[in-house]
């Protein structure tokens, strides 16, 4: 095993919930467990006394990682970037997309500067052989994209980005076509010091199972919410979200009337999708022992994966 892979994390935690920082400093999450220790070849989980949900089954695990390979096709095959991207569409379980966020400091960039980047972002993946993204979530990929203010300036100053280092291969294009038109970067990778705010970073998200709480947390929870809004723009996507929830019927209308808050993101320019399926995770039937007693729990000293 080279990765912490999320099937055994799925074995231990409801599908649904993430993995916390054991030792934040502040309490965040509502996972089955928390993250205590994350080392290159070794990680090791404990479980959240505060979770509201059935809880974990047992009180730590422990993971050691190993270079050996298996003889048969693992549970989860990651299919990240490459240059371009087949043109018939794979049959993946599990897709990603890349977005730009724009970071909310006292000297951000402005509206117009912001949605100059968004403009010619997103020409730029028009016009490439990768699937543009309308959406972070693949099931709103139809609602289509649309910009309506083209009041817009280039940026005038050096605009700082952040990105994972192995990011920046697939980045780079983008950021050499956006320097042509005029723009200076600082580019900084991600967990190396820096003494200016940043003005946007790269990202990738990819949900899981449960749709709709996935999407909600993250228009609430996530980097988005945290880093580009100013405190105007939170109070006014929390009362939106709060009408929404109450508009819906059930957990499916929910979710696609919740497109009309990530459709208020992009149009005040507070984050862009880039690309569609920039990660995907296809899983395979090879995982065994996952019949319930008698009362409705699995247990894990029968779950093996081939």
């Amino acid at each position: 095993m080279r990765q912490s892979d999320p099937v055994l994390l799925h074995l231990l935690a409801d599908s649904h919930s993430a993995i916390f920082d054991y030792q934040a400093s502040k309490p965040i999450g509502c996972g089955a467990y928390r993250a205590e220790s994350l080392e290159k070849q070794y990680w090791s989980l404990v479980r959240n006394n505060h979770y509201f949900g059935f809880g974990g089954h047992i009180e730590r695990v422990e993971f050691w990682c190993s270079d050996a390979q298996p003889q048969t096709p693992m549970h989860v095959a990651e299919l990240l970037y490459c240059e371009s991207q087949p043109a018939q569409p794979q049959k993946v379980d599990r897709s990603g997309c890349t977005v730009f966020q724009f970071h909310h400091h006292a000297n951000a960039l402005s509206a117009q500067e912001r949605a100059w980047l968004v403009h010619h972002s997103r020409r730029f993946t028009l016009d490439g052989p990768k699937r543009s993204a309308n959406s972070v979530m693949d099931c709103h990929q139809d609602k289509g994209f649309h910009l309506f203010n083209h009041d817009m300036k280039l940026p005038a100053r050096p605009v700082v980005i952040e990105v994972v280092d192995s990011h920046m291969r697939e980045l780079q294009p983008l950021l050499d076509a956006l320097s042509q038109k005029g723009v200076i970067w600082q580019v900084y990778l991600q967990g190396q010091s820096q003494d200016v705010a940043v003005d946007v970073s790269y990202d990738c998200y990819v949900f899981g199972d449960d749709l709709t709480f996935q999407y909600y947390e993250w228009l609430l929870c996530g980097n988005v919410f945290s880093l580009c809004l100013p405190e105007r723009g939170k109070q006014s996507l929390l009362t939106f979200i709060d009408m929404l929830m109450q508009e819906s019927n059930d957990s499916e209308e929910f979710l696609h009337k919740l497109y009309r808050a990530e459709d208020w993101l992009i149009q005040n320019y507070y984050y862009c999708p880039l690309w569609r399926n920039h990660f995907t995770v296809t899983r395979a039937d090879n995982l065994y022992g996952t019949e319930t007693n008698n009362m409705g729990v699995m247990s894990l000293v029968n779950m093996w994966l081939e």
